[in-house]
């Protein structure tokens, strides 16, 4: 017998939270595709993960490289704690989660081509992702406050 997941108890509105914690696979897909351009153009061999200091002082594809290779290496760092309090926060407030999540996956696209270009302070055009980011979890923090208190 199937079973329809808005009798879970799920809000319509649920399935924003899922487009825009879905919608992170086309954020790693780009990096990745940045990552590997900038590994080929600095001619960084597999399995090295950045170019060494010197490297990347001598060339600027180089440079641009480690610059691609942060910028997702730190979206990765944040992206698992970034799902769970979308999803959790976005099972009592769907649109806000929602709407954060998506505000956060644009932050990390404007971050990750200006930190690509190889000048890594223009990352900071795309700082807003981190006040997304201090929404969700806000987000999922009240929402297990609520939950433990019996108001949810």
């Amino acid at each position: 017998m199937a079973t329809n997941i808005l009798s879970a108890g799920l809000s319509p509105d649920y399935g924003l939270v899922a487009l825009a914690a879905s919608s992170t696979f086309f954020l790693n897909l780009y990096q990745t595709i940045l990552v590997a351009k900038a590994r080929k153009a600095a001619k960084i061999e597999y399995p090295q993960l950045y170019a060494e200091r010197a490297e990347a002082a001598a060339n600027k594809d180089a440079y641009k490289f480690n610059c691609a290779q942060r910028a997702h290496q730190n979206t990765l760092e944040v992206q698992p704690s970034v799902l769970f309090g979308l999803m959790f926060g976005g099972l009592r407030y769907p649109k806000l989660a929602a709407s954060l999540g998506f505000t956060w996956l644009v932050g990390r696209f404007v971050y990750t081509y200006f930190y690509a270009s190889g000048e890594p302070k223009k990352r900071n055009y795309g700082g807003f992702h981190a006040l997304a980011f201090l929404g969700i979890m806000g987000t999922s923090i009240y929402s297990a406050w609520e939950l433990y208190m019996g108001r949810w």
